[in-house]
């Protein structure tokens, strides 16, 4: 999934913002990928924002393991709850001037959906896409459809990591 959003351009003045919500292996993966692939066609360096409730201990890790990820694009931590409200304050008080990508990545399928979906609500156009890593696919009209939340996730939330689609036994 591409991290800016479509008709981005040279002449685009805003950043590229991606906020990654959990970092365990699959978050700290995405970030990596994201190094490599957040080189767009404008001067604007990626930024990129880990929200997790251990995340000093995580950015020491990030760090060890990646010593020249700061040379590549901004990276912060922020040690704190991962509920929406909280994601809300601390996007609120970021620029209007960046395209803002989120992706959910903690450890249940349930907790990352519900607080992907209750973002996608939350933020309203502020985030381009809303992505749910999920181990598990399920097929997310059914899971929007009972919340009452089909129409406004559809979209705007996009699930993703679901290994079953790729592996196979």
């Amino acid at each position: 999934y591409p991290l800016e959003p479509e008709g981005y351009g040279p002449g685009d003045a805003r950043a590229v913002h991606l906020v990654i919500l959990g970092f365990g292996h699959m978050g700290e993966s995405l970030a990596v990928q994201a190094l490599k692939i957040g080189h767009f066609n404008n001067p604007k360096r990626l930024r990129i924002t880990v929200m997790d409730q251990h995340a000093r201990k995580r950015e020491r890790i990030f760090h060890a393991r990646y010593p020249q990820a700061h040379q590549v694009c901004g990276v912060e931590f922020e040690e704190c709850e991962l509920d929406g409200a909280m994601v809300r304050r601390h996007l609120e008080a970021g620029g209007e001037a960046e395209t803002l990508s989120l992706a959910v990545c903690l450890d249940g399928d349930s907790k990352s959906l519900a607080l992907g979906m209750e973002l996608a609500e939350l933020l309203g156009t502020r985030a381009t896409t809303v992505r749910v890593r999920m181990a598990q696919h399920l097929p997310m009209q059914a899971l929007t459809v009972q919340s009452g939340q089909a129409a406004l996730c559809a979209g705007r939330v996009v699930l993703f990591g679901m290994t079953g689609q790729t592996c196979t036994e």
